[in-house]
């Protein structure tokens, strides 16, 4: 879910590159690639004249334990989120859900879902937590995620775009406990697979019906 705004958004501003002919999900895979390719070239570039930003450790035990924790709960609260959006009726999150998540999610196969996740997981931590973080700091880092997936429509959303806000900064704080950046991506890969595969299956419409019974 943390992704799907910034590829709906990119992905209009690069329709004149790709092949019109080409179906939803080689274009989201394209429009990824090119994007979150981006953010992991900007990291290198980065960290070439600043060694200090390469901290890609190998991962330990306690790395993975919590990326997938992390995850887990996060997934969790995506739930919960999906949850009371319906039961309360919240217009927005409900036309964000329905109109851009959703989409998105049926789009891709299983295969799609992890080839996107594995490539936002990637760009956005190795840019966001390795790059603009030791340079802005956690706070102006996190928000600048969230704006950055909003793009000019971040007023249109401020509710969601703030619950992102909230997210990087999580991202942040799991970079700066650990000191890696393997705990964030591990996170953040294996939470957009899950939210990924979530939209795309019965599991959320019977999730909404649940709330408006």
């Amino acid at each position: 879910m943390i992704f799907f705004h910034l590829i709906a958004l990119t992905a209009t501003l690069t329709e004149p590159l790709l092949d019109p002919k080409l179906e939803a999900e080689p274009k989201i895979l394209k429009v990824a690639l090119i994007f979150e390719g981006a953010m992991v070239l900007s990291f290198f570039v980065f960290s070439y004249f600043d060694p200090s930003l390469s901290k890609l450790a190998a991962p330990t035990l306690l790395h993975f334990l919590l990326g997938v924790g992390s995850a887990c709960l996060l997934f969790i609260f995506n739930l919960l989120f999906v949850f009371y959006s319906y039961k309360f009726r919240i217009v927005k999150s409900i036309k964000f859900i329905e109109g851009i998540v959703e989409p998105l999610s049926r789009a891709l196969s299983f295969r799609g879902a992890l080839y996107v996740s594995l490539l936002a997981g990637l760009g956005e931590e190795l840019f966001f937590r390795g790059v603009l973080l030791p340079y802005t700091g956690l706070i102006f880092s996190s928000i600048l995620f969230s704006v950055a997936h909003f793009l000019v429509e971040v007023k249109k959303y401020i509710f969601i775009a703030s619950v992102y806000a909230g997210i990087g900064l999580l991202f942040g704080v799991l970079f700066e406990y650990t000191g890696t950046l393997i705990v964030p991506i591990i996170f953040h890969v294996l939470y957009d697979f899950l939210a990924i595969l979530f939209f795309k299956s019965p599991l959320k419409n019977r999730l909404r019906d649940y709330a408006v019974s």
